[in-house]
């Protein structure tokens, strides 16, 4: 019986001092990244609003009401903006048959505007700084009508 004891004393004690006897701990790095792209989005584009003009209280020209495009950049982002000219390529706008000149002026190319990241708009008059103006006598010989174009103003980054 005392053998039986002996090896049931000794198989117990191998067993409680085995398991610990090789436990230990390994660590290794993982690697994490991400590559966060310049983007641009367009949430509004605006709009250029002369409003009623006439010759006679208009001689002296014109400024635009102007509601700025929304445009959001990714933070740090060189962006540049450039115009088509309108649908004629000349700053006009018609009435179908007659025409009526306009100029438009902005922060463009060769000076890039900073993104300012999607909280912030770069439309506005702080980085785009769009403006409009019919000039003086430019209402002298138009007849009087509707006068539309679209011009498109292209962001690039």
């Amino acid at each position: 019986m005392k053998k039986y004891l002996a090896a049931l004393a000794g198989m117990a004690f191998l067993a409680v001092t085995a398991g610990g006897a090789y436990a230990g701990t390994a660590d290794d790095k993982v690697p994490v990244s991400a590559t966060v792209k310049a983007v641009c989005k367009v949430t509004s584009v605006g709009a250029i609003a002369f409003g009623d003009v006439d010759a006679v209280a208009h001689e002296g020209g014109k400024n635009a009401a102007i509601t700025a495009p929304e445009i959001y950049c990714t933070k740090g982002a060189s962006v540049k903006v450039n115009d088509d000219g309108g649908e004629r390529n000349d700053y006009t706008m018609t009435d179908g048959t007659n025409m009526l000149t306009y100029s438009v002026s902005y922060t463009k190319d060769p000076t890039p505007i900073t993104g300012q990241g999607m909280g912030t708009s770069i439309g506005s008059a702080t980085y785009l700084n769009l403006t409009a103006s019919l000039a003086g006598k430019a209402l002298d010989n138009v007849p009087a009508g509707t006068y539309t174009d679209n011009l498109t103003l292209t962001v690039t980054y």
